[in-house]
């Protein structure tokens, strides 16, 4: 079952400039998992009717913005196995087809949310896996209106492993992260390493570190600070 939520309290003021277009280096990803009905992401092939679960698992660590729109496909590993709908659960709303997904939601969740439910014909082993819409896109919008590429994992039945970054998908993440040094300045570091200041929520380009003194710790302990 999708583990327990993240939850953020800092606040802080973002320019207007950086709510209107995707931010490089921004940390807004958020990640996606499809399971059956008790949480599993590896099943048996059965042949016939089944309800798959897609979930709204996490926002990266770094993300102080749930989810608020998110695009991509449905895409089956096997051409025999049909997706025959997807039904919003839990205020997401879907304004695009069965496989092709174009969900809205208020409220901002950041997961483990019930997204939806997936209907699928089975009549050979494969795997259900996330993909790039026809337009390319394979993305969330955060509530800061900041959009990113997903991480996600597929469910198999018989089929072989299909994900984006599923080793990972909720943990430390492998990229750096923006560290304020005591001396004010803001620059990116490797997470492992952790940072000798303050880990601030949001990019170095958008956040002002300000000359004030900080407190050496390690990323286990600056990551624990914003749940």
């Amino acid at each position: 079952m999708p583990g327990g939520p993240h939850k953020l309290w800092m606040s802080f003021v973002v320019p207007a400039a950086a709510l209107l277009v995707a931010v490089p280096g921004s940390r807004a990803q958020h990640g996606w998992i499809i399971t059956d009905s008790s949480g599993a992401y590896e099943i048996p092939f059965v042949p016939g009717l089944s309800t798959f679960k897609l979930w709204l698992e996490c926002c990266h660590w770094g993300d102080p913005a749930g989810v608020s729109t998110a695009e991509f496909d449905l895409v089956s590993t096997h051409p025999a196995n049909t997706v025959l709908s997807f039904m919003p659960r839990n205020g997401f709303i879907n304004t695009g087809g069965p496989t092709d997904l174009r969900l809205e939601v208020d409220g901002c969740p950041c997961g483990p949310v019930l997204a939806g439910e997936i209907l699928v014909l089975l009549t050979q082993p494969g795997s259900l896996c996330i993909g790039p819409s026809a337009s390319g896109i394979q993305a969330t919008t955060n509530c800061q209106g900041v959009s990113s590429e997903i991480t996600w994992q597929g469910l198999l039945f018989g089929g072989e492993y299909c994900g984006k970054g599923a080793t990972n998908l909720c943990g430390i993440p492998d990229w750096p992260e923006p560290c304020c040094f005591p001396d004010g300045h803001c620059e990116y570091v490797n997470p492992i390493d952790g940072c000798p200041g303050i880990v601030p929520p949001i990019p170095c380009e958008y956040y002002d570190c300000g000359p004030t003194a900080a407190e050496s710790e390690s990323w286990g302990r600056a990551k624990g600070r914003y749940r």
